[in-house]
């Protein structure tokens, strides 16, 4: 249906294209992480339990902050775009583009852009012209001021990152100071489940941080790289 990509030399992004999966956002990285932070948002965990372990309580709650706060941005960036999938499969198509012929991003936006405005030139039926949806997404995201958020995420980024390392520390105190415990110990053994679940815990949502805030990141560079070139 669609011709775009067609010059690239990239035979599975050219068919990824045909048949409009990865223009609509339906398919591709970009749109497989998109959903999986969609749906987070959604569906939120409940509030992290405090276990009475000071070392696993302290890093639970600067984990719950980091992913309530990134929570928030996502969420934004989610609203912005949810309804334009055209513009999450832009940023996918940009993304193959990129990868299969090793060029910049703003070269790919360039050929994506340019194959979007001649498959438009052919199209027949309205519904199937990409460029000015692609448009309508990119301007979404510049209402949320991108060079802003990008400040903003920065030092959380940081904070995410050291709370990943000091939760991975903790966990291997935790393993060491509960290897000991007879299974006969009930009120132990139930601790240590307790506890070692909690940390479990922790280390997954601050890995689910790191993955979410990088990808805010890198999606808000690219609308910035795409600002450039309009621009030009």
């Amino acid at each position: 249906m669609k011709k775009s990509l067609l010059t690239v030399g990239a035979a599975f992004v050219a068919a990824m294209v045909l048949t409009g999966c990865a223009t609509k956002g339906t398919h591709g990285e970009v749109a497989e992480k998109f959903r999986e932070f969609q749906e987070a948002v959604a569906q939120r965990p409940a509030a992290y339990v405090f276990t009475g372990e000071r070392s696993v309580d302290e890093v639970g709650k600067l984990s719950a902050e980091v992913y309530d706060a990134t929570i928030k941005y996502l969420n934004e960036y989610i609203k912005a775009t949810e309804n334009n999938r055209y513009y999450i499969g832009f940023m996918n198509d940009v993304q193959e583009v990129a990868k299969e012929k090793k060029i910049t991003t703003a070269q790919a936006m360039a050929e994506v852009l340019a194959d979007y405005k001649k498959a438009d030139s052919e199209a027949t039926n309205p519904e199937d012209k990409i460029y000015n949806k692609v448009i309508e997404g990119y301007r979404a995201v510049q209402a949320l001021k991108p060079a802003n958020k990008l400040k903003e995420l920065a030092p959380i980024a940081i904070r995410a990152g050291k709370v990943a390392l000091q939760a991975k520390n903790v966990q291997n105190v935790i393993v060491k100071t509960y290897s000991t415990i007879n299974f006969r110990d009930v009120n132990g053994m139930k601790r240590k489940v307790l506890v070692t679940a909690s940390i479990a815990k922790v280390l997954e949502q601050a890995y689910f941080d790191t993955r979410a805030l990088e990808f805010l990141i890198d999606q808000y560079k690219r609308n910035q790289e795409m600002i450039s070139y309009m621009q030009n």
